[in-house]
């Protein structure tokens, strides 16, 4: 059986319990789920104008949903592996993008500024973490290379509590992680460890988005194509 199996059969296992709450995303509630949510849509902190984003893994669109009561402008989109969660996003989103699709074998259906996963790297089941940790990179070269600004994704700290812990949830190591994000994606990356969870925020930006955002000649020895 292929991880998007398992997943698939996982998640929609716990729709059929708990219906459009976060706890058919194995979430806990609704307050840690709006901090994950906030701590991703730091990605695009000082963003003016509309908000083109895509969810990978977007499940009940919980997160498209917050975002829209937090701005305006935004158009939302997502891709899921249990077409019942894409139901529901079609719902609540008529006019959006949502598509049956496994990210980590497949390309999403275009290119976005954003592209955000929150909370798909937490539950491994029977996986192992060499495993699990190939299938994260494979993810997330996905999403980088469909994102035209930036991503952002997020893991279970292997700095929590081990009263905690679980044998089926996965806990990124930060150093191979980081190392992997400085070789194959971006040197313009944010970790953010600060929250009150036992998980991380990873966002990712692409060195265009950083050289617009840092223009004039003082910055130009940081960015090869403005070197005179």
């Amino acid at each position: 059986m292929t991880i998007a199996d398992e997943q698939r059969r996982f998640y929609e296992q716990l729709f059929e319990t708990h219906g459009d709450d976060p706890r058919a995303l194995s979430a806990r509630d609704a307050q840690t789920h709006a901090l994950r949510f906030a701590s991703t849509a730091r990605l695009f902190d000082g963003v003016d104008g509309n908000v083109d984003l895509h969810e990978v893994g977007c499940g009940l669109g919980h997160f498209g949903r917050w975002l829209q009561q937090q701005r305006d402008g935004v158009r939302y989109s997502g891709s899921d592996l249990c077409e019942p969660f894409l139901e529901r996003c079609r719902e609540h989103f008529p006019d959006g993008e949502f598509v049956a699709l496994d990210a980590s074998e497949q390309p999403l259906p275009r290119d976005y500024d954003w592209v955000v996963l929150i909370g798909v790297f937490n539950i491994r089941l029977e996986r192992s973490d060499d495993e699990w940790f190939g299938f994260v990179q494979r993810m997330m070269e996905r999403m980088f290379t469909h994102a035209k600004r930036g991503i952002s994704v997020d893991f279970l700290t292997p700095f929590h509590d081990p009263a905690f812990a679980r044998e089926d949830l996965y806990y990124q190591p930060i150093e191979p992680l980081l190392d992997f994000v400085q070789q194959r994606l971006s040197r313009h990356f944010e970790l953010e460890h600060r929250g009150p969870l036992f998980e991380y925020t990873l966002r990712i930006w692409k060195g265009d988005e950083i050289s617009q955002r840092h223009p004039g000649g003082a910055f130009d020895r940081y960015f090869p194509e403005r070197r005179s």
